[in-house]
This record gives structure tokens, sequence and C-alpha cells, in this order.
């Protein structure tokens, strides 16, 4: 059927407007000669680019709408007249066709699949590495993903965040496009083949002359959190993450029980967790001064949230306590590597710690809360005997002190960089000066 074209005004307000048809027609933009708007009676829209060349007529879609704003595809067109002025066919330089899939497209799909059947903390993972792929693959088509494109992104990702990140982050895209080609979107996947970093499993603990030391450090700290939180975290083993989420209403201190929410776990029935506190744990939570004040254990000071960073609290209580290489996780590590040393069996080591896995589950009985609780007593009194105290108050002078290196920090931060800036503008002008002989 013979197509319908118009002339307007393009804007974005205006191509929002267009409505479908039984016919499919364009609308030509009245400013830039051959740039228009295809509709299609399914009600796809496609901006396109119509001229001549050596007297050849040519006909590029340049992207569908409103995955490109109409400003965008203006400059487009503005850069393939520049092009066709200069005897180049601009076909090189057209955006691929949304006719067939693209990246998004499965990214879309793999989005709808991990809402219904993955875990939140995989979701926000997932969308998190989503966000990091390169923003020109967004828009090309699956089958123009080669796999030297896949490796070279994927070495620059590792040498940005490091081997296992990189792994992660490749895995990932793996995932997408196997169910992009299980579900028809194209017919390869572009990481097969491809080798991914390889790694070594980490076997880091703290020792018990560490344990000292940090007890050390934590009884220096002003902020209550996070002199709290690493404590709690090498009592519980609970990760930081599940830890500064709590609220008071999942702990009960006079049962010595906490529900706890198992962000790892893939099963419903394994998301929620009640886990026995021991008396160290207990001793620490009750003088929480955000008790009976907050909704969570550690609020953050911005309003009625938790906080949720505490990397530079954690490196700076370890530079304190003089010990290296040892992360915030290597504390959970620590829990279950001290169990097992006390001789606790491997199913009560793996409830204690939420370990869930299928595999487990057949081979595994699950321990009872009397069993895991004892463990945890056990682990608390070895932990207290290695020299972790309950985290007492600071003292007005610790605080005092506190306040002054603090202070005396900003101050030398200041001192380091104004005069910096002044003296170069001040020794400008005093160079000036002595040009003039003003310089005593």
């Amino acid at each position: 059927m013979k197509r319908s074209a118009q002339t307007a005004l393009l804007s974005q307000k205006f191509v929002n407007s267009l409505k479908p048809t039984d016919t499919e027609y364009a609308v030509y933009d009245s400013l830039a000669p051959g740039f228009g708007i295809r509709v299609f009676p399914s009600g796809v829209k496609s901006f396109i680019f119509v001229t001549t060349l050596y007297a050849r007529a040519i006909r590029r879609t340049i992207g569908r709408f409103p995955d490109l704003t109409v400003d965008q595809a203006r400059v487009i067109v503005q850069k393939w007249r520049g092009e066709i002025a200069q005897g180049i066919d601009p076909e090189p330089l057209r955006l691929p066709s949304t006719t067939e899939p693209v990246l998004q497209d499965a990214l879309d799909l793999w989005f709808e699949y991990i809402d219904r059947h993955k875990v939140p903390v995989s979701r926000r993972s997932d969308r998190a590495y989503a966000s990091r792929l390169p923003a020109a693959w967004k828009t090309r088509p699956l089958r123009a993903i080669r796999q030297n494109d896949v490796q070279k992104w994927f070495y620059e990702f590792t040498d940005q965040h490091g081997p296992s990140a990189g792994n992660h982050a490749f895995r990932f895209l793996r995932a997408v496009f196997n169910y992009a080609r299980k579900n028809g979107l194209c017919d390869h996947n572009p990481c097969v083949g491809i080798r991914m970093n390889a790694e070594t499993s980490r076997a880091r603990f703290a020792t018990p002359d560490e344990i000292k030391r940090l007890n050390e450090a934590l009884e220096n700290e002003i902020d209550y959190r996070f002199r709290a939180l690493f404590p709690l975290a090498l009592l519980t083993g609970l990760r930081c993450g599940a830890l500064v989420r709590l609220r008071w209403e999942q702990i009960r201190l006079h049962d010595r029980i906490m529900e706890v929410e198992n962000t790892k776990a893939k099963k419903p029935e394994h998301r929620k967790m009640l886990l026995p506190i021991s008396p160290q744990a207990a001793a620490i939570l009750e003088q929480m001064p955000s008790r009976g004040t907050s909704e969570f254990v550690f609020p953050s000071e911005r309003g009625n949230v938790h906080i949720s960073s505490w990397k530079k609290a954690w490196e700076r209580i370890i530079s304190r306590a003089g010990i290296s290489d040892l992360r915030v996780h290597d504390l959970r590590r620590t829990v279950g590597s001290w169990m097992v040393a006390k001789g606790k069996p491997t199913p009560v080591v793996m409830s204690a710690l939420g370990h869930t896995t299928l595999t487990a589950a057949q081979i595994y009985q699950r321990a009872n809360l009397t069993t895991i609780g004892d463990a945890f007593r056990e682990h608390g009194e070895a932990v207290a005997q290695a020299g972790l105290s309950v985290m007492p108050e600071p003292s007005a002078e610790q605080i005092r002190a506190r306040f002054e290196r603090q202070s005396l920090a900003i101050r030398r931060g200041i001192k380091e960089r104004k005069p910096g800036a002044r003296g170069r503008r001040g020794g400008g002008r005093r160079k000036e000066a002595a040009r003039h002989g003003q310089v005593e």
C-alpha cells in the first residue's frame, strides 16, 4: 500500500502525539530536509533520513523513538549531511536497524526473569553490572557483538575492578546471552570460549592477637554504630549488610533470639532465619543508644534509614590497630573457622552462618536452635578470652582527644591546600612586582 507523507516541525511532544493508522506513514521535518519520522501500524516509530548522493537516492533508518530523542536524531542527521557533502555515503555511520533484537532487548528479558526468580541482592547486582556495560552495546544488534568485543571489555573491567569482580560481571553477561538464545533472540553467545580469571579462595581470618588489637582500636572509635557493628559481626557471623538492616522489632533480647533476613538464600523458605544471640552480643545490643529511639539498630544521620557504608570506618579502625589485609567479611570467616576449631559439626556451622545450598540440604540435617545457641555461646566466650570486650562508651578524655585530632587534621588540610593556591597567585604578583622594581 502506498505510503503517505506530510511535513511538520518535529518535536518531542509532536512525535509522541503521532498515532498509528492502518497504513504506514511518514512525517518530515520542516527545518532539516530529509529528516523524518516513520510510523508503522504496530505503533513503532523510527527516525529516517532521505537524501541523494551522486544522483542516487539514499534512505537510512536512524533509530527508534523514544530510544532516541528528536534532538539526538537531529545531531546524527547533521553529521550525516556533512559526510554526504564530502561525497561519503553515511552507510557505515548509521545506527543498527531496530527491527532485530539489540542487547537492551536481551537485558529487559533477563530483568523480567530475575525479578521473578532471583533474590533482591542478586537483582541489584545484575542491574549494577548492566549499567557498567558499554553504552554503545545497548543499541547494537546481538549478532553484532562479537567475542573479541566481549574479551576486550572483560579485560578492561578486570583491570579496573579486580579478577573476582571481572568474573562476576562476565558470568552475568554470559547468562544474559544464554537466556536470549533460549528465547530465540539470538543464535550465538559471544562469551563462549573466553577464559575467566584465575581465582584463589580466600582463607584469611582474624587471629586472637589481631582481635585484641582490634578491641583497643575500637575503644577509641567515637561513633557507637561502628564501635558495635564490627564486634557484632565477629560474634554473630552475619554479613555487615544484614546487620545494618536490622530493626529492633527483629530482636528479642529477653529470648536471646533475632530473626535475620538471609539475602543470599535462593529458596523463599530459607530467606528468614532465627539466630541465637550470645551473652556477649546481647550485652552490646543492650547498650546501643538507638534502642528505643530508632526503628533501626544502626540508624543513619540522614533520617529514618539505616547506615549504608562502613568501608571507611573499617579502614580507619584496622589502620589504628596496625592490622593489614583484614577485610570485614573475614570476620564472618573467623566465626566459622573458630567454631570448626572448637569441634562443632559441619551442619551446626552451616546453619549458624546461613549456608543453605541445595547440596548441603540434601546431605546434612538442620541443627536445632539449642545446638546453634551453644555454639555461639562458646564462640562468644572464645572471642572474649581473645581480648574483645563489650564495647564501652568512650570516656570524656577519649572524646576530647578524638575531637582534637580531627580538628588538627582539618586545620592541617586547610593549611596545606589554601596557601598553595594563594602562593601560586602571590608568587605571580611578586614576580610581576619584581619586574617593576617594587620588591625590597
